[in-house]
């Protein structure tokens, strides 16, 4: 996000500033730079829209359109002096579509029926979907199938409406979001296909008069429309007759505000936050050790089943914020009110602090703890292929704390590094039984780092290369890395050999990705008894994608675009038993109107 040097912008938004980058004239630019928490999500492994080349503030001279928001598409702005005017886009609408065989594709749409200074309303809709064939032998339970080869696809349709309205007593914004998916699930049954579908709507006011405050509400549903078969084999640790697992679908209600007063360079603040969230089945997978009268003893797997859970989180945090010409301090405190779960009071500090003795050089410092509710649309968007019946309970982070450095812009490069520790308690990390994928909690702390450089001659080229890693062994979890992976890389560049005509070439490759196995059925004897037996490690292979894509824009209005994706037409598992697709991608045009 970037800002002016504005002090009550400042305290409205949700950033501190951090460093500078230089446009047409000199101009300060306000910019995070801490990293943030982000959301379980899986590395990108369907085709992407390839949006039209729009000049945006950022070096990469090409952006990928996900969402399909109209909002981003639309008011995107060429970079300017300061205090010049800003036109608004003349195009109200965009259409993308894209196609590759065998089975990959996209398309997006949306159009802003209302596009004024003061207000927009706009619609959009996305459509993606892939095919392609594996080999079931490589499934979890093969015996599912007696193909050589069987198909696994996705069908995801998203429709949304964004509306926002600005006046002088304040901005109000609304949002919402449907969204339905066909997922075909060999490995569970032949033919099976899950479906899923999900519910979303945001409300919120935003006003600044002699004190800034904001209030909001939301709701948020996603579920299954289908138990997975084949679960009702496993037995139940508390048997109740009455009861058996159901497909999952969560309902999550929420409640926010805030209230700030600045005076000078300081403020303080508090901010309410208040999530509801139900779920219709809350199961694990379990193996225990099993005694049995004048026989021998046995292994099994069997499903801890809590049925329908409510879980309450209300969250307080006041602070006290400064923002001076060179440090930023925002100290403050969460005290969550967590029930439903380990009913209990959680108070952790919220503190960050950032020094930018120049425009070219930021050193930054935070360190929080926040609960977090775990979402069944969250799993889902790291793997489809999930149990339907399983969710996970919320996360618990005992401590989060982070430092970094910012270097940069100079000579069109810009260079940032971090370091922290964290320590959680029921992460979520992929797991498996000898037939289901799902996922299960695990709890410990980590070492992670990071550091990414980037790099542009003038319009014509921008390079930029990245590395993360974390200390994911069977004994540690970093809690944003569903998948247990020690190192994340990624490097790129693309070329503007012309005005109209865009290359690049995307590389990620990301090692030590593993999973978790719970599918102990042996028999023993003479063995001394014990409740419960810890999983063992399953390996998902290395991500090593390598990635081209082009655009060449015909008109203004009119594009062509090709995105080819894993070009060595490698192939690694997103969960245990299930692969990814070999060479894929989209090839189409976009036309804006």
């Amino acid at each position: 996000m970037k800002t002016k040097y504005i002090f009550s912008a400042l305290l409205c938004s949700a950033s501190l500033s951090a460093t500078a980058q230089q446009l047409t004239k000199e101009v300060v630019i306000d910019r995070e730079v801490e990293p943030q928490m982000r959301e379980v999500t899986r590395p990108d492994f369907s085709p992407k829209l390839y949006s039209a080349p729009i000049k945006t503030l950022t070096l990469r001279p090409f952006e990928y359109n996900r969402k399909g928001e109209v909002r981003r598409q639309l008011s995107l702005l060429d970079p300017a002096a300061y205090a010049d005017t800003f036109a608004v886009s003349p195009y109200r609408g965009y259409a993308r579509i894209g196609y590759l065989p065998t089975y990959n594709l996209g398309a997006s749409a949306g159009y802003r029926f209302i596009n004024s200074a003061d207000m927009h309303l706009g619609a959009w809709l996305n459509y993606a979907g892939q095919s392609y064939n594996v080999n079931p032998a490589n499934f979890l339970d093969p015996t599912v199938s007696d193909e050589d080869k069987v198909a696994l696809s996705q069908h995801t349709f998203d429709l949304g409406v964004d509306f926002g309205h600005h006046t002088a007593y304040g901005d109000l914004t609304a949002d919402s979001r449907f969204t339905y998916a066909s997922v075909g699930q060999p490995m569970y049954e032949k033919d099976f296909t899950q479906d899923a579908s999900g519910f979303a709507v945001d409300l919120g006011w935003k006003a600044s008069t002699k004190a800034c405050w904001h209030i909001g509400v939301s709701f948020d549903t996603f579920g299954f429309g289908k138990k997975t078969p084949g679960i009702d084999e496993y037995k139940l640790v508390d048997a109740r007759a009455a009861y058996t697992p159901t497909a999952v679908r969560e309902y999550v209600y929420g409640v926010n505000a805030g209230l700030a007063k600045a005076w000078g360079k300081s403020a303080v603040g508090l901010d309410l936050d208040f999530r509801f969230q139900h779920l219709t089945s809350l199961n694990c997978f379990d193996s225990r050790y099993q005694m049995v009268e004048g026989g021998p003893s046995f292994y099994e797997t069997v499903i801890d089943n809590l049925g329908d859970k409510n879980f309450n989180l209300l969250r307080f945090s006041p602070y006290y914020k400064y923002v001076g010409k060179s440090f930023n301090l925002r100290a403050g405190l969460n005290v969550d009110v967590l029930t439903g779960f380990e009913s209990k009071t959680r108070i952790a500090p919220d503190v960050y602090v950032a020094w930018t003795p120049s425009q070219q050089f930021a050193v930054w410092a935070k360190a929080d703890a926040p609960t977090q509710l775990t979402r069944v649309r969250s799993l889902y968007n790291y793997s489809p292929y999930m149990t339907s019946q399983f969710a996970v309970s919320p996360t618990l982070i005992n401590y989060d704390v982070r430092a970094g450095v910012t270097v940069g812009t100079f000579s069109n490069i810009a260079i940032q590094a971090w370091v922290g520790y964290s320590d959680a308690d029921f992460a979520p990390v992929i797991a498996a039984t000898d037939k289901f994928n799902y996922f299960m909690g695990q709890q410990n702390g980590a070492l992670a780092y990071g550091a990414n450089i980037s790099w542009s001659y003038r319009s014509l080229l921008s390079v930029y290369a990245t590395a993360e890693g974390a200390e994911n062994k069977d004994n540690k979890v970093y809690y944003p890395w569903t998948d247990k992976a020690r190192w994340d890389v990624k490097a790129g560049l693309s070329v503007n050999p012309m005005d109209k005509l865009s290359l690049g070439v995307d590389w990620h490759f990301r090692s030590g990705r593993h999973g978790y196995m719970v599918d102990y059925t042996a028999t023993v004897a003479g063995t001394e008894a014990f409740s419960h037996i810890e999983p063992y490690r399953r390996g998902l292979g290395i991500i090593n994608d390598l990635g081209f894509n082009a655009s060449y824009r015909l008109t203004d209005a009119f594009t062509i675009f090709a995105n080819i994706e894993n070009l060595m037409c490698r192939r690694w598992q997103t969960v245990p038993g299930v692969e990814t697709a070999r060479l894929h991608g989209l090839v189409g045009v976009g036309y804006k109107f």
